[in-house]
């Protein structure tokens, strides 16, 4: 009964009748050492995620592991029929396995392979949701009352967050420019905050040449998430832009931006 000892040691030093291990030598090595082959033991590759209608690449080497603790890189033969199955149209997850075959020392050498490939919209806005530690694309106009926090209270995901506040009259901008490829996209992200007056403004916006088309939002409580989005952007060809957030509040106003996305559109 596992109340009587412990749960699992029938899978450490013991087997199930009470006979010992394999493992139960380890006592003994720890004084005198031992020696052993150098085999390997498993094989694995990393999981994938791909953008609506994205081609489907999968990794052509998995890592195999010995039971020294080094590692080698072997070719995966996939299973076509699972690959064939994968839809990039739609959002989704798919399971597809694979094998590992190789030989060494004249000894055959075959591991199963597993991954999951998942079918994502790609945000094509550089650190669009403030999780990475490079900042450097976004310009704050006003640094003393705007700032990317580690503040789970006011993420709308993830761990950070565009978050204001200040004791003054807030007018803000956060801001960067980057370039995206001939095609149709939907602008959007999530603001959140209160005690901002009633004279407050807040918009999601893009400036592309002299045009800028904005979303305007407002704020009405914690946790309570606006979700402004720009759904006509229509790009002919490669074109630089410049994507931002503004607001203007009374002084104590608080809040939080999170989670900014572009997403290309697919007819």
């Amino acid at each position: 009964d596992y109340y009587g000892g412990s749960a699992v040691d029938n899978e450490a030093i013991f087997d199930f009748e009470g006979h010992p291990l394999e493992s139960a030598k380890i006592f003994y090595y720890v004084r005198t050492g031992t020696v052993t082959d150098i085999l390997p033991v498993s094989a694995s590759a990393s999981d994938v995620e791909l953008g609506l209608n994205y081609e489907v690449t999968l990794p052509e080497n998995a890592t195999v592991r010995y039971n020294d603790g080094s590692t080698k890189e072997s070719p995966i033969t996939w299973d076509e029929t699972e690959v064939s199955a994968i839809d990039t149209t739609n959002s989704g997850s798919f399971e597809v396995n694979g094998t590992v075959d190789f030989e060494e020392d004249g000894v055959s050498y075959s591991f199963p392979v597993k991954i999951t490939v998942k079918v994502i919209q790609k945000n094509e806005l550089p650190n669009g949701d403030f999780e990475e530690e490079d900042l450097s694309m976004w310009n704050i106009s006003l640094p003393d009352a705007v700032s990317v926090d580690e503040d789970p209270n006011n993420v709308h995901s993830g761990e950070h967050c565009l978050h204001f506040w200040s004791t003054a009259v807030m007018n803000y901008t956060v801001e960067q420019t980057f370039t995206l490829k001939a095609g149709t996209y939907r602008l959007g992200g999530y603001l959140e905050g209160g005690d901002c007056g009633d004279g407050a403004e807040f918009a999601l916006y893009i400036k592309i040449g002299d045009e800028v088309k904005e979303a305007p939002a407002q704020v009405t409580g914690w946790q309570e998430w606006a979700n402004p989005e720009i759904t006509d952007i229509v790009l002919t060809e490669d074109t630089e832009v410049t994507v931002g957030v503004r607001g203007s509040a009374a002084a104590n106003g608080w809040g939080a931006w999170d989670e900014l996305y572009i997403y290309e559109i697919f007819e």
